[in-house]
């Protein structure tokens, strides 16, 4: 644990030090705040349910979304119970409000982005790269804001990732063929 904590600590000093200035510390607090309370993956799940063609990759990203949140923020952060990086060293100086919750692992923000990330993944490459580009900025704003460690975000994409995969996996016929069924009976009307 000691060493997972100095490498934490390195990079996140690092980026405080060297990274933080008038211009990163607006762009980095706005793509944060996109991501609170899953914001911008709610929003674009729910965009996704107006459409036919990604109605059931809406679906499967608010199954995700609920999945990586009640399993990553209300089970694993209080198990792990993982102070927050300003609360540890109360001289880090906050860009942002003080963050909902008190612990810090896994990350909730990078949570959701990994999951619906890796949704997008599974149903488009390009819509997917793209989703991947904002969910590692979204990460890495965290560790800019000093709200998080690097594990907490790299384990908060990766587990967030995992949840959409299983759920993916479970629920994705399942969700096209109800939906399927669904269409015709419309059009049978």
């Amino acid at each position: 644990m000691e060493l997972i904590q100095n490498f934490d600590n390195e990079i996140l000093y690092y980026i405080m030090e060297n990274w933080r200035n008038s211009v990163t510390n607006v762009f980095f607090v706005f793509i944060s705040t996109l991501g609170n309370k899953g914001f911008i993956w709610i929003a674009s799940a729910v965009i996704m349910l107006f459409s036919k063609k990604w109605r059931s990759c809406g679906i499967i990203m608010l199954l995700s979304l609920v999945v990586g949140a009640v399993l990553g923020s209300a089970v694993i952060k209080n198990v792990i119970c993982r102070p927050r990086p300003f609360a540890a060293d109360p001289s880090i100086i906050l860009l942002t409000e003080l963050p909902g919750g008190v612990y810090s692992f896994p990350s909730g923000h990078s949570n959701a982005a990994g999951a619906a990330a890796m949704v997008l993944s599974l149903k488009d490459r390009k819509a997917g790269i793209w989703a991947w580009v904002f969910a590692l900025l979204m990460a890495f704003s965290r560790v800019f804001l000093a709200v998080h460690y690097p594990s907490d975000v790299i384990s908060g994409l990766a587990f967030g990732a995992l949840c959409a995969a299983v759920v993916w996996k479970l629920c994705c016929e399942r969700t096209e063929h109800c939906l399927e069924r669904i269409y015709e009976r419309t059009e049978k009307k």
